[in-house]
């Protein structure tokens, strides 16, 4: 059962997020996208953008240098994942995160629950910040989007990151089987909320931070996590592969790389395979210097 459940759930990136405080801004922050000045310095940014739909999107930007750093949360995720992150790496380059559409401090009214209409708000944000030169790091679901979103703007990433998510891209989920992890979920989301973080943190896990990622992932809207659940499990990732043109790196702490697979259909993908050190699906929480020296090293080897 534990094998289905890190087969099944790690790819669609149940990552429910923790409530870490951003840096405290010293800037004002903005009201809207038209009104926000790109930060030159360190300084911290938080505001607001429309996406391709008029859903607002919550982001966090500070630090400068190219190329950005873009951080794109998990499923019932937030930019909160990545407090960590934001402070280690914006000492010499731009980091942002943001809250896709349906989390955190971003609007929820949107028709469709797409991997792709998520996209649209990291393109929303790229292009609010007018970034040249991006880097897409997205953690489990996050992966997923952060391809759709540099099929979007091509021409500004130079590279993909994805974090415990693109394991064997060629794997294609059994309907049934996804039919029955679905009504576990819609039967009640508590308890599968509660064996999926049982199975996906480390046993060692501090206590406070399983109790902060339970009640996260349980507050959160239930119509959405599950559209977005369903729409992960559909989303072809070789086919992504495919058509986003840039250097493709992954992380994985779950389950082990199949890098013919990823091969096949990216021209340059490699992978850091930490699943041995059994991290769980949520390493920059659970062991964040080791996964940002990590992370380090594979952006050391993307180059500037």
């Amino acid at each position: 059962m534990r094998a289905l459940v890190i087969c099944l759930l790690a790819p669609a990136a149940l990552a429910a997020s923790v409530m870490l405080a951003c840096r405290t801004s010293t800037s004002p922050p903005a009201a809207a996208a038209a009104g926000v000045v790109r930060p030159r310095s360190h300084d911290a940014v938080e505001a607001t953008v429309a996406s391709a739909d008029g859903v607002p999107i919550r982001y966090h930007s500070e630090g400068s240098g190219e190329p950005a750093l873009v951080f794109i949360h998990g499923w019932c995720g937030d930019r909160g994942h990545w407090a960590e992150q934001v402070a280690r790496f914006s000492g010499d380059r731009e980091v942002i995160t943001l809250d896709l559409a349906g989390h955190g401090e971003s609007g929820r009214e949107r028709s469709a629950w797409t991997i792709e209409s998520l996209g649209e708000d990291v393109r929303a944000v790229v292009l609010s910040l007018d970034l040249r030169r991006v880097i897409l790091v997205g953690h489990g679901l996050g992966g997923a989007v952060a391809l759709a979103a540099a099929e979007r703007l091509q021409g500004r990433v130079v590279a993909v990151v994805g974090i415990d998510k693109f394991y064997d891209v060629e794997r294609r989920w059994n309907s049934a089987l996804v039919q029955v992890l679905m009504a576990s979920w819609e039967t009640d989301f508590v308890a599968a909320a509660k064996q999926y973080l049982d199975d996906e943190l480390p046993k060692d896990c501090d206590s406070a931070l399983r109790d902060r990622l339970q009640a996260q992932l349980v507050a959160a809207p239930r119509e959405i996590a599950l559209a977005l659940m369903r729409a992960n499990f559909d989303y072809d990732l070789a086919a992504a592969f495919e058509r986003v043109h840039v250097p493709i790196r992954a992380i994985n702490t779950n389950l082990p790389i199949d890098l013919a697979a990823g091969r096949s259909h990216a021209a340059d993908f490699a992978a850091v395979d930490l699943v041995a050190m059994d991290l769980g699906h949520y390493p920059m929480l659970t062991a964040p210097d080791l996964f940002d020296q990590k992370l380090a090293e594979t952006l050391a080897g993307l180059g500037r």
